[in-house]
């Protein structure tokens, strides 16, 4: 049973050691909850153009020079299912991740489905991987519907998000609540001890959290609600520690819907000033399809103590792409992102995105007198290069870019997804060479925003939310991966 406990947060936490429990026989999924539906918002993802996002040519290369290996398959039952989670690395080579669904089938909010663990992936002995489940969601006051991965600190600890749970006051939390923010600390015994840092509220508080969290260099970490807050838009949040062992919780932007956009879902990214770059799904300004296709805002401190919001783009679902993903920064403060639709509007995207386009991976850098300019390093094309690319990039030493794609690959499995990677060329273009096809098979399917995570060899390290082992989910619980050069 979990204990509760009073922690050093300043809050009532939930402590759960990794435990065993029985495998439960279950019915294959038939339906949804209600507050599963945040996870679909997830994979599908007038105002002017401040800069103009040029085309670079594009180079696919299909052939495959990697080695994918599985390194555990989810079973949906104590062990999690589902993993929509990036991997986040510790110094002695484990690696920690959520699966939303799975854990605890007990009451009424986790009996269907589960309400999602935290697991750590370790390496053994005989040269293989062990999964392990460090804490348990309750449906509780400790949330339920963890849809994002993990941030980690100096210390070990781990941060997350989940989309539900937490408060169940008022009509925006009433029925699957609301959502938290949590840390997961070690303590003496080998065990963890669950913190809620934060239980949102709905309204102009914000609510329902999935997008990862991200630190700054002072120990403050940044996440986002895709909707509630003053606008009803969604809104940038920042958690500082208070110096008495709690955390202070600050908002940086509420989204208007206008040029700003709406729905920020994903990653921001933060650069060494402490200006905050963020992506929104919805919103901004005219676009080739839908209700707006999106934009990417500059937040800066100001002396005030708040920020100032500059729209860097709008997108517009034509060239330049709509629906814009994670962000990531490089070291000379260049930013990087994948929109999830746009690119070749010509291309039905394997019939998925109604003639929306397959998606494009884009760039902007800062110009030295001032302002930004973009460029589109890559277009989808929906064949085995992948299609509909949602998740942040990860950046080599060499300046290579790494990423994965909900769609396209192999027609087999009705187009499971792919790891792609993305590298400079001597003329200015960039090269695509697809990693990765997912089969949907034993090797996963549909590695949608999770992303990859390097190591120190050059190996990546990633999530698949479907494929794996036969359970209660038709396309399988998900599997974690390495693909070695």
């Amino acid at each position: 049973m979990a204990e509760r406990l009073h922690d050093v947060c300043g809050n009532v936490g939930v402590f759960n050691r990794a435990r065993s429990m029985n495998a439960r026989d279950m019915q294959k999924h038939t339906t949804k909850r209600k507050w599963f539906s945040f996870g679909s918002r997830m994979m599908r993802r007038g105002g002017a153009v401040l800069i103009a996002l040029t085309c670079v040519l594009g180079l696919s290369v299909t052939g495959q020079a990697q080695t994918e290996n599985v390194l555990y398959a989810f079973n949906g039952g104590s062990d999690g299912a589902l993993p929509i989670t990036n991997l986040v690395a510790d110094a002695w080579g484990n690696y920690y991740g959520t699966a939303s669904l799975g854990g605890s089938f007990a009451g009424n909010l986790c009996a269907p489905q589960g309400c999602g663990v935290v697991f750590q992936l370790s390496p053994d002995s005989m040269g293989g991987w062990r999964q392990k489940v460090i804490y348990t969601f309750m449906g509780k006051s400790d949330g339920m519907l963890p849809l994002a991965g993990l941030a980690m600190d100096a210390k070990g600890n781990l941060y997350g998000t989940a989309a539900a749970g937490g408060s169940f006051q008022g009509s925006d939390c009433a029925d699957y609540g609301c959502g938290v923010v949590f840390q997961l600390r070690p303590n003496e015994k080998g065990g963890w001890v669950l913190c809620v840092l934060r239980r949102f509220q709905g309204g102009k508080d914000g609510f329902s959290p999935y997008g990862p969290l991200v630190f700054d260099a002072q120990g403050n970490f940044y996440g986002t609600t895709p909707v509630g807050g003053y606008y009803r838009n969604g809104e940038v949040f920042k958690m500082s520690p208070n110096g008495y062992g709690g955390w202070k919780y600050s908002i940086v932007h509420f989204f208007t819907g206008r040029r700003d956009g709406g729905f920020p879902s994903q990653q921001v990214a933060v650069d060494a000033w402490g200006n905050v770059f963020a992506s929104t799904d919805e919103y901004g300004g005219n676009c080739a399809y839908g209700i707006g296709c999106g934009s990417l805002t500059e937040l800066s401190p100001n002396s005030a103590g708040g920020y100032t919001p500059t729209v860097l783009y709008v997108f517009q679902g034509g060239m330049d792409g709509g629906t814009p993903g994670g962000l990531t920064l490089d070291k000379y403060g260049n930013l990087y992102g994948a929109a999830f639709h746009g690119g070749s509007l010509s291309s039905t995207c394997l019939g998925e995105s109604d003639g929306e386009g397959c998606g494009v991976v884009f760039k902007l850098s800062p110009k030295s007198g001032g302002g930004w300019r973009g460029e589109v390093l890559y277009t989808f094309q929906g064949s085995t290069d992948g299609a509909l690319p949602s998740s942040a990039l990860t950046i080599d030493r060499y300046g290579n870019l790494f990423g994965t794609t909900q769609s396209g690959g192999d027609s087999n499995c009705n187009y499971c997804g792919v790891v792609y990677e993305l590298s400079p060329t001597h003329g200015g273009t960039w090269a695509e060479t697809t990693l990765h096809v997912f089969t949907g098979g034993n090797d996963g399917a549909e590695p949608g925003s999770n992303g990859v995570t390097l190591d120190a060899y050059g190996n990546l390290f990633g999530a698949a939310q479907n494929g794996g082992d036969a359970c209660f989910l038709s396309a399988g619980c998900g599997v974690l991966y390495e693909i070695t050069p």
